[in-house]
């Protein structure tokens, strides 16, 4: 019990040291050796993550209501051709579906931004994925990041799922689900 509080709060991001090398504990609850990378953090700094891609400049625009998903992510496939650099949401809303970041991008949402999951599902094409150990088609997130090493997401913005209609349709699959397997 002791060990799983510790993760829950590690998760939580309450304490920094929930795990640390200072207090002896090098392992995970489940036994395994924490890795040593695993200790070393740093704030990411805007000017430090390579050239700025401002969302704005590439065709996105700062409406709420409008889907953004494809001016995002052409800025976002731009940088990559380029070499790389930081996709930057600048204050404002911006509704997207899904997002595919490329190796050498990075994420960074301005204070007073918004990049806000669209609820519609259709936004989120069906991809193969790995969910609770099994190989299926599923829905990817809002945010993207396969295969990519180094890849971060910083800035004092805000990510939005939005995903309060996913949740009642799985809650209501659940339900039905259930109630399809009682006596």
């Amino acid at each position: 019990m002791k060990n799983i509080l510790k993760l829950i709060i590690c998760i939580l991001g309450f304490s920094q040291n929930a795990f640390s090398q200072e207090n002896g504990n090098e392992t995970f609850p489940d036994g395994t050796r924490i890795p040593a990378w695993f200790f070393k953090y740093r704030k990411n700094e805007l000017d430090d993550l390579g050239k700025k891609f401002i969302i704005t400049g590439y065709g996105a625009t700062n409406d709420s209501l409008v889907i953004q998903t494809k001016a995002i992510q052409n800025t976002i496939d731009k940088a990559a051709k380029q070499g790389g650099g930081v996709i930057v949401i600048p204050k404002g809303v911006f509704l997207s579906g899904a997002l595919f970041f490329k190796p050498k991008t990075h994420l960074y949402i301005s204070e007073g931004a918004v990049l806000k999951g669209s609820d519609n599902i259709a936004d989120y094409p069906i991809m193969p994925s790995r969910m609770e150990g099994q190989n299926l088609d599923y829905f990817p997130a809002l945010v993207n990041a396969y295969g990519v090493n180094g890849f971060t997401i910083s800035g004092k913005g805000t990510i939005n799922g939005n995903g309060l209609k996913y949740w009642e349709a799985f809650l209501a699959a659940k339900k039905r689900k259930s109630e399809m397997h009682q006596p």
